[in-house]
């Protein structure tokens, strides 16, 4: 039986990559903008200390932006939006995640074994993203996943903690 999540967290996603590319976009204005006044406070000449300024604010929101963005999409990316629960095996589909052009992460579908599996409640990972006080994480060697089962059917959170929990 396949668990699929509310449409809720499906929105929540939405409006963080909306606001993540909003970000790119302030980044990406403040950089020409950046680039502007220096080079009319060079008196507007391409020399060496207006490309190296030019260089080093480029490099600097480079920066900024990179790691604003990414550790928020590897969550993202960890977090379920489908949980089959068989015999053997869970198999979680997690949810894609896009901002802008470069940043491109496909939605995953994680295999875990029952017997390799280990499930604990902890609180999500990030706070920015979702405020939730416990979400159940699944591990094996491999893989990792989030279940915000407050998102899911009441029943889900049932039928995965009994299986094995380590704390």
């Amino acid at each position: 039986m396949k668990n699929e999540v509310h449409a809720d967290l499906g929105q929540i996603i939405l409006r963080l990559r909306k606001r993540l590319t909003s970000n790119v976009f302030f980044g990406i204005l403040m950089f020409l903008l950046g680039s502007i006044l220096v080079f009319v406070v060079q008196a507007k000449s391409l020399n060496f200390i207006y490309i190296l300024c030019d260089s080093i604010f480029l490099i600097t929101i480079g920066y900024i932006q990179y790691y604003q963005i990414v550790p928020v999409g590897l969550t993202i990316n960890d977090t379920a939006i489908e949980v089959e629960i068989l015999e053997e095996y869970i198999i979680v589909k997690t949810s894609p995640f896009k901002v802008f052009l470069w940043i491109d992460k496909a939605s995953k579908e994680l295999r875990f074994k029952k017997d390799e599996l280990k499930i604990r409640k902890i609180p999500y990972p990030n706070k920015s993203i979702l405020d939730l006080d416990m979400v159940i994480k699944l591990t094996d060697e491999e893989n990792t996943a989030y279940v915000p089962f407050y998102f899911f059917d009441k029943e889900l959170e049932e039928k995965l903690t009994p299986i094995k929990v380590s704390i």
